[in-house]
């Protein structure tokens, strides 16, 4: 038998300690699946956020396809869409470009939700890590002219929301859109060329 003394089972417990700590973290990351594609090729839809790169949705083929329609690819980019409805009744579509994803939509053509169910579909198609909300423009819901009125939501200068309604007395939500327009102007500094943001 070996004699082991009292410093030697302090750096056993130390070190065990300490490799713990650097299992839990991988398993944080590696549980933090919000944007990973599986083996099998689908995403999460439910929690996936915009600025992911665009081959993670083209490997996503039992969750995405790429619409093939020619207004689908005007300026560039590429449109996908969710194979699937969402729990709540939303079709997702992804806007790509310059390798990213820039725009999140979710669509309720079928069964409209409420501004504060959409407000926080809004922030959950943003990372962990957006600003906080900075400001909101909310003037066309006084425009009696505007049948279906925009609400835009700013967060810093890396992200703008929007929530479109039905129209402008029910308070029910048509469309949640999150955009990121950085990849636009990215992509529009690295050619060279100017980038008009996406209506």
């Amino acid at each position: 038998m070996f004699a082991i003394n009292k410093k030697q089972l302090l750096l056993a417990a130390i070190s065990v300690c300490a490799t713990m700590n650097l299992v839990g973290c991988g398993s944080a990351d590696v549980a933090d699946k919000t944007n990973a594609v599986t083996k099998q090729g689908t995403i999460d839809v439910e929690t996936m956020t915009v600025g992911i790169p665009e081959q993670s949705l083209q490997k996503a083929v039992f969750s995405f396809a790429l619409d093939d329609t020619p207004i689908a690819h005007t300026g560039g980019k590429n449109q996908y869409m969710a194979r699937n409805k969402l729990k709540d009744g939303a079709v997702v579509l992804a806007q790509c470009k310059n390798g990213k994803c820039f725009q999140l939509q979710r669509l309720y053509r079928e069964t409209p939700i409420s501004k504060e169910e959409g407000e926080a579909v809004m922030k959950s198609m943003m990372p962990k890590d957006a600003p906080a909300q900075s400001r909101v423009d909310d003037k066309q819901l006084s425009d009696s002219k505007i049948k279906m009125p925009v609400v835009e939501y700013y967060f810093g200068d890396e992200y703008l929301g929007a929530i479109t309604y039905t129209n402008g007395t029910d308070n029910k939500v048509f469309a949640v859109t999150v955009d990121k327009p950085s990849v636009l102007t990215e992509g529009a500094a690295a050619s060279g060329a100017e980038t008009k943001p996406t209506e």
